[in-house]
């Protein structure tokens, strides 16, 4: 679990607070920073988690979850507060659809049957996220 805190809230915590940073320069950074961790793995022990129904675990999860929608939400209130991202953003649902991604990364590798290209993927998630945040 300190494996799964440090790679999932620590490294994102390193990215989401960098001195000088601009938020929208930071969505590339974003959706790639996705894509470079074992993201496999930490799916696969959220889904035993669950199914063990082992509620020790489930807690201990639970607040990485909390943590990362705390730090994504962070920077969309930045970008909003900036005046980049539309003001009318409802910031937790847009920080859980970024959560989502790995997820849906996951599904597309354990059934495609002629690969992924990861590459692809992270270029279409970078823009929907830029869609989604853009001022109307």
């Amino acid at each position: 679990m300190e494996d799964i805190h440090k790679d999932l809230v620590e490294n994102l915590r390193h990215v989401a607070l960098a001195p000088n940073r601009w938020p929208e320069d930071l969505i590339p950074l974003l959706v790639y920073f996705l894509f470079n961790r074992p993201q496999a793995i930490t799916t696969l022990i959220f889904s035993k988690a669950a199914h063990m129904n082992n509620s020790a675990l489930k807690d201990q999860l639970h607040q990485i979850i909390i943590l990362q929608k705390q730090l994504i939400s962070k920077l969309i209130q930045d970008g909003i507060v900036e005046g980049i991202w539309d003001p009318d953003l409802r910031v937790e649902n847009v920080a859980m659809l970024y959560m989502g991604i790995p997820i849906s990364l996951n599904i597309e590798l354990v059934l495609s049957i002629n690969g992924v290209n990861t590459e692809n993927f992270c270029k279409r998630m970078e823009c929907l996220l830029k869609r989604i945040l853009e001022k109307k």
